[in-house]
């Protein structure tokens, strides 16, 4: 978003600012992190830990021990890690600029700031391009939702699906890897 700067003295510089980028490297920084950490639990390099899951999750969208193990059995792997990487990312930033929008309305009713029309009116500019920046995202979401199901849930689907369908061949053992576990205690969990 940048940065301004408003003075109110008599013989100083009144506005001093530094360009912003806007949202979208924040969201492309969240989307790798996110990525890697997901992919780390996906293959098992990482152990299932409510840390580990959190490094993969935003507090809107969990990323949970069930998403992480329909998308190990999952044929499209790779394609759906990135769209739940991307979603949460995206839900990340927006999450993120949704608490920087409530910081600066409660910091305009601030009694200096609130007296001082100078600061209000920067705040309000503030305030109008971060607005913007939220409508983006979320009509980016809206129309990432739009296009293709929330990820994590058709990921949940899809397995419930295979599951059921292969009832009556197969009732896999629920926790996974167990007989590899029980034959190699020295690597144990």
């Amino acid at each position: 978003m940048g940065e301004q700067q408003q003075r109110t003295c008599e013989d100083c510089t009144k506005t001093t600012s530094t360009a912003g980028v806007g949202l979208t490297p924040l969201i492309q920084e969240s989307y790798d992190s996110k990525l890697k950490a997901l992919q780390e639990l996906i293959s098992g390099s990482k152990a299932l830990t409510s840390e580990n899951l959190t490094a993969a999750s935003s507090d809107s969208l969990p990323v949970t021990r069930g998403v992480v193990e329909a998308l190990r059995t999952e044929h499209d792997q790779d394609i759906l890690a990135k769209r739940l990487a991307s979603e949460v990312a995206l839900s990340e930033v927006l999450g993120k600029a949704l608490l920087l929008q409530r910081t600066m309305f409660t910091g305009s009713k601030e009694p200096n700031i609130a007296a001082n029309d100078v600061a209000l009116q920067a705040v309000s500019q503030q305030d109008s391009s971060l607005q913007q920046e939220i409508d983006n995202l979320k009509t980016e979401l809206d129309m990432r939702r739009s296009l293709a199901s929330n990820s994590p849930t058709a990921i949940l689907q899809r397995a419930q699906s295979r599951k059921e369908s292969s009832k009556g061949i197969f009732q896999g053992d629920p926790t996974p890897d167990r007989l590899d576990q029980l034959q190699n205690p020295a690597k144990g969990n």
